[in-house]
Formats: structure tokens, sequence, C-alpha cells
């Protein structure tokens, strides 16, 4: 049963935006269930998490998936615009996920 007591249930559907440089988190907890449950009476774990700067953006996927993510962020601290310009537009052909250069 996922959820997080602090949007409702309605909302859920809802994306946020990100703005440029801007980063989000959330915390997700599935909790089975064989018969309906009220999910804002659901007590929640709350297991030690590692400091966000400790996680790594890509570092838990496979290569092949985030290679141009990576190669991205890279060319953009570098300061190497045709390269950004090229990623781009790489990315921009492989999905929908292109949404999030713009």
């Amino acid at each position: 049963m996922p959820g997080d007591p602090s949007r409702s249930l309605v909302d859920q559907s809802v994306k946020d935006v990100l703005q440029p440089s801007q980063l989000r988190h959330h915390i997700e907890f599935w909790i089975p269930s064989e018969t309906p449950r009220d999910i804002r009476a659901i007590p929640l774990p709350q297991p030690p998490l590692r400091e966000l700067d400790k996680v790594p953006l890509f570092g838990w996927a496979r290569s092949e998936e985030v290679r141009d993510w990576l190669s991205l962020a890279s060319a953009k601290k570098s300061g190497d615009i045709s390269q950004i310009q090229k990623l781009r537009m790489s990315i921009a052909t492989a999905g929908p996920s292109a949404e999030l250069l713009t």
C-alpha cells in the first residue's frame, strides 16, 4: 500500500516540475496489507537514512541507462556549450524525459 500522508490521495498523479538546478527528493514506504486500511492511521517506519549529499545521483543505475545524463552533467560543469547542445539533441530523440532539459 503506497502512501505519503503529507499528500492527498487525490493529487498523487500531479507531477512536480523541477526548475533548472533544482533538486527534489521523497521518501516512500510500501506497506503490504491483505485488507483495506486507513492510510492516515498507518504508523510509518523511522529508519535511519543517509544524508542527501551522500546519496549518489546516478551511481546506482546501469551505466548504459545514465551515460547521456552523466555526459550532460559533465559538459555543464566544464562549460562546453557545444557538447551540451549535442547531448540535448541525443537525449531529446531518446524519449519523453528530454523535457527535463528545457
